[in-house]
């Protein structure tokens, strides 16, 4: 026998709700509204999108429905987060992130892997930064319109900042 810890919410997070914070598993029927936060001990579930300024963070993984939107959108992510679309957000995973169809002018970072659907020529980073401990596998970066698009392998952004550190203070 097992005991699950889950907070279902059959609806949107928003006024009504207010922010949701909750030591075990949160499933969302909805979607997460502008400016509004969650926050797990275990892993969270969005059926629908997370808006504009919203924030999640997880210390399980984060499955998100719908598209991830906006400026000041913060997903944070102790495991995997999967979501089809991520749009001028910040998406951080210490595992892997995966896309299902495109990100356009985000700045992903994953500890391990960014993995896009092979099979779908959408699936595509677009603009932004994306930044993965080991690998990034997509579908394909940038566009034909020459937006800057930043991929960057086997580097986490702060090892980055630390060798620059590093090198300024050989000078």
């Amino acid at each position: 026998m097992a005991v699950i810890r889950l907070l279902k919410l059959n609806g949107d997070v928003n006024f009504r709700t207010g922010n949701l914070s909750f030591g075990g598993q949160i499933f969302i029927e909805g979607s997460l509204r502008p400016s509004f936060c969650v926050e797990a001990g275990e892993d969270i579930t969005i059926v629908g999108n997370v808006e504009r300024g919203a924030i999640v963070k997880a210390r399980g993984d984060i499955f998100i429905g719908g598209q991830i939107e906006g400026h000041r959108t913060d997903i944070e992510s102790g495991g995997t987060i999967t979501a089809p679309r991520v749009r001028e957000a910040r998406v951080s995973a210490d595992g892997d992130i995966r896309l299902a169809l495109r990100a356009y002018q985000a700045e992903l970072r994953a500890g391990h892997r960014l993995l896009g659907n092979q099979a779908d020529e959408r699936a595509s980073v677009v603009g932004g930064q994306a930044w993965a401990g080991t690998l990034i596998d997509i579908y394909s970066a940038g566009d034909e319109r020459g937006i800057r698009t930043i991929l960057v392998a086997g580097l986490s952004p702060e090892k980055e900042k630390h060798m620059d550190k590093l090198r300024q203070q050989a000078m």
